[in-house]
């Protein structure tokens, strides 16, 4: 079972911006708190005398903030958008429409009620970050070595074996998320607004970065995901009893993992036919203990999301899972600033740079038809 203090971990994960971890450039307390990426934004817009914008003219917090990322990742700040350091994690929307913005502006705001996404599964169960790359990366791995051989004899000879190698191969790949929102919004600038709009950006790529980490389909732009991947273990989990969720485990440790972070990932409708079913015939409990989002399968962490497919369980020692980045989050405007000129709509793009890598696929197993 998780302890308690994991559990407290994990609920605060959960309602905290996704692990993409971005930039860190030291912002204090009170630059967080006065950080205002729609004030960003509205600043890139250029003035309707046609003069150089807000952004190019005075030296603001988000300019800082934005100049000192691109420093630290020796980019010319000139030519890219809102770098968005790490500590800021925010959000806006429209004013005209009270579902589309116009809750925001229309009197002060005490709470905010957030959308509903995926529970991500990959930084939680202990996939691991590898930040600041800038060219393709190639992790060079020892596939197979040398052996060895006892004497029989001071005259017996020892045979030659060489190590043989191979690499793991990252290279970037961007996801990315679009929105639009009034220039009367930006103008207004209410802290609600700008909380909503980037955070909904920043928790969209991460849902879709852990989703591919799941099941990347390896074409069309997207990383490769476990499921699928050439050496992790495919079976059919139909009937689903306690040999076969053992053999998972089994899997790992034939393939010699030490199991660092092993754990399940599996949807939650697949979650609640382990917790309602016994692990042998006469057992008191379960395959599945605990509650249904965060529980114990056989001694191992187990999670339930709707980021796995259906009928399906992934299975691993997840400390084995890269997620390379290049860059941070990127926010910028449209080419030509104003998706729709007559209304005073601006299109915000937020762009984000990763790639996926198992380092040893077969410590990997993937149940599918699981019933």
């Amino acid at each position: 079972m998780f302890s308690e203090q994991q559990r407290q971990g994990i609920a605060q994960s959960a309602a905290s911006p996704p692990a993409i971890s971005l930039t860190r450039i030291g912002l204090s307390a009170q630059e967080i708190r006065s950080y205002s990426l729609a004030r960003a934004i509205g600043n890139r817009l250029p003035t309707y005398a046609g003069g150089a914008p807000p952004w190019d003219r005075k030296m603001t917090l988000e300019r800082a903030a934005s100049d000192a990322v691109a420093a630290a990742l020796n980019r010319d700040p000139r030519s890219c958008g809102i770098l968005v350091p790490e500590e800021i994690q925010t959000r806006a929307d429209i004013v005209g429409t009270s579902s589309a913005g116009g809750y925001l502006t229309d009197s002060p705001n005490v709470s905010f009620i957030d959308r509903l996404r995926n529970v991500t599964v990959a930084y939680r169960l202990g996939a691991m970050r590898l930040p600041g790359l800038v060219g393709n990366a190639n992790i060079p791995k020892l596939v197979d070595g040398t052996t060895t051989t006892w004497l029989t004899n001071e005259t017996t000879q020892v045979g030659e074996v060489e190590q043989t190698f191979g690499q793991l191969s990252l290279s970037p790949k961007t996801i990315a998320s679009y929105t639009e929102m009034s220039r009367q919004l930006l103008l207004q600038s209410i802290p609600a607004s700008d909380i909503i709009v980037t955070y909904d950006l920043a928790q969209m790529l991460g849902v879709g970065i852990d989703a591919a980490v799941i099941n990347g389909p390896g074409s069309a732009g997207a990383p490769h995901g476990i499921i699928g991947l050439t050496g992790v273990t495919t079976s059919s989990g139909a009937t689903l009893t306690q040999t076969m969720l053992r053999a998972m485990q089994t899997t790992t440790s034939a393939a010699n993992s030490p199991g660092v972070n092993f754990g399940y990932a599996m949807a939650p409708v697949t979650a609640q036919i382990l917790s309602t079913r016994q692990r042998f015939t006469g057992a008191s409990v379960a395959l599945w203990e605990g509650d249904q989002f965060f529980g114990t399968v056989e001694g191992a962490p187990g999670m339930s999301s709707a980021q796995v497919p259906a009928a399906t369980i992934v299975a691993g020692p997840w400390s084995e899972v890269i997620i390379a980045e290049w860059g941070v989050l990127e926010v910028d405007l449209n080419p030509y600033l104003q998706a729709n000129f007559q209304a005073g709509i601006v299109g915000i793009r937020a762009l984000w740079t990763i790639d996926v890598g198992v380092r040893r696929p077969a410590t990997f197993s993937v149940l599918t038809s699981v019933s």
